[in-house]
């Protein structure tokens, strides 16, 4: 029972811990964006952004976007 409880207690976070989020620059952000596109759809992010702004998704054979789309349009998102 005490074992349960120590699993239970609240742990202070470190500083390091704490400091886990890193604010990407926007020349970052197209990196990311870039290498997701290329990773999952095999465009580049410029040839996404211009397919994203011209509602152009890749889509599969029954006409929805592929999988990969959604994750890659949500870092996009971050960029209009």
């Amino acid at each position: 029972m005490s074992a349960q409880v120590a699993i239970n207690l609240p742990v202070e976070p470190t500083e390091e811990e704490e400091n886990i989020f890193h604010e990407l620059s926007e020349e970052e952000l197209r990196e990311v964006l870039d290498r997701n596109a290329r990773e999952l759809l095999g465009i580049s992010g410029e040839e996404f952004l211009r397919r994203l702004r011209d509602d152009d998704p890749i889509l599969n054979d029954i006409g929805q976007p592929v999988p990969g789309w959604v994750p890659v349009e949500m870092i996009a998102y971050l960029l209009l």
